[in-house]
């Protein structure tokens, strides 16, 4: 593999968690707007499950609990995979430093590339999540 084709896969990649990192905060903030921030350690997982699966603790986030769908949960449920995959599996899972270099690179961009559709999808979701808080208006 050319230094060339490392440098622009590992654009690619810092781009990829630029952009789940991003969503990720969005999320973050999200739940601590609707007072579902009660964890001792908040994470993004627990930012998920508290959209998914969570007894309601707002009446904002009993909206969003209502409202979002069961494929919205289901883009959110994904979304912990996705992260486990950028962050602990992708370098392992495409080590570029075999042989097969090339083959390596084209597995490694076609992953990255479902991984932007999984974040794409994920920040559909907090747009309607972000429209039904605005809807349901500012928690007493």
């Amino acid at each position: 593999m050319t230094t060339a084709t490392i440098d622009a896969l590992m654009l690619e990649y810092a781009w990829t968690v630029h952009d789940f990192q991003h969503l990720a905060h969005s999320l973050s903030l999200l739940t601590a707007a609707i007072n579902a921030d009660e964890f001792e350690e908040r994470n993004f997982y627990s930012d998920v499950e508290a959209l998914t699966m969570a007894a309601a603790e707002s009446r904002g986030h009993r909206a969003l609990l209502e409202q979002l769908t069961a494929e919205d949960k289901a883009v959110l449920t994904r979304l912990k995979g996705a992260r486990d995959r950028l962050v602990y599996s992708f370098f392992v899972d495409h080590r570029i430093d075999r042989d097969n270099a090339d083959v390596v690179a084209r597995e490694a961009r076609e992953k990255l590339n479902a991984l932007r559709a999984d974040i794409k999808e994920g920040r559909k979701v907090l747009d309607r999540a972000y429209a039904i808080l605005a809807e349901v208006g500012e928690e007493d």
